[in-house]
């Protein structure tokens, strides 16, 4: 693994990259909370509907719990209704993220943080652009909300992996002087992110519905795949 430092003009076009990469992180992780509503509504996620479909998550999490044990934990959520179940649904991407940062960091030291974070960054990037068309997909199966929570628990780990890789890129490729900054400015990121999915968001949202927020994300975030290779 290469430990070379950059020169000035190579800091300066990742700098740019990472901070970039972040925006469009934080862009994605925003975009279900910003349409949550609207979702909900296409979806009819009533009362009678989270009863049924916490019922049928309990017993697709038994038949497969070798794989899904560490998600158990959705079989003792309350029925209470549309504001539970779409709280279970948003909450359920950190559960993949919160168990990503376990061994993130090791595995972008070990096999490089470029490598990791193009691999990744494709991952959720290709799962958010196509989350109209999966929600779409889960809402014909006997287990609708199973597999939408499956999906949001991968776009997560995916995202897990992304500072963590950060930290492991700069770490090799700066000196110390120039790693706070750098990383700072990356991290700055996240909050440009935030901001502008909320306003350019719900400007899509009245235009064109929630699926355009969602694509128009994904399609910004496979195009920082690129820069990042």
């Amino acid at each position: 693994m290469t430990t070379k430092l950059w020169n000035k003009s190579e800091c300066r076009l990742w700098t740019v990259n990472l901070f970039l990469g972040t925006c469009t992180l934080y862009a994605s992780r925003v975009a279900l909370p910003i349409c949550a509503t609207a979702v909900a509504h296409e979806y009819s996620w009533n009362k009678s509907d989270s009863i049924t479909d916490f019922s049928q998550i309990r017993n697709q999490f038994h038949q497969y719990r070798p794989i899904f044990v560490i998600v158990s934990v959705i079989i003792r959520v309350r029925r209470k209704g549309p504001s539970r179940l779409e709280g279970t649904v948003l909450s359920c991407f950190f559960w993949g993220y919160a168990f990503t940062q376990l061994f993130a960091g090791v595995i972008a030291d070990r096999f490089s943080g470029e490598r990791i974070l193009r691999v990744t960054t494709l991952l959720w990037a290709l799962l958010t652009f196509f989350t109209p068309q999966l929600f779409d997909l889960a809402y014909s199966t006997h287990s609708p909300l199973f597999f939408v929570i499956i999906v949001r628990i991968f776009i997560g780990i995916g995202q897990g992996f992304h500072l963590p890789s950060t930290a492991s890129i700069t770490s090799r490729h700066l000196t110390a002087s120039d790693k706070g900054r750098v990383f700072g400015v990356c991290i700055a990121g996240s909050h440009l992110g935030t901001v502008v999915a909320g306003a350019v968001g719900s400007l899509l949202l009245d235009a064109f519905g929630w699926r355009s927020l969602f694509q128009f994300v994904g399609l910004i975030s496979l195009f920082m795949v690129d820069c990042i290779s």
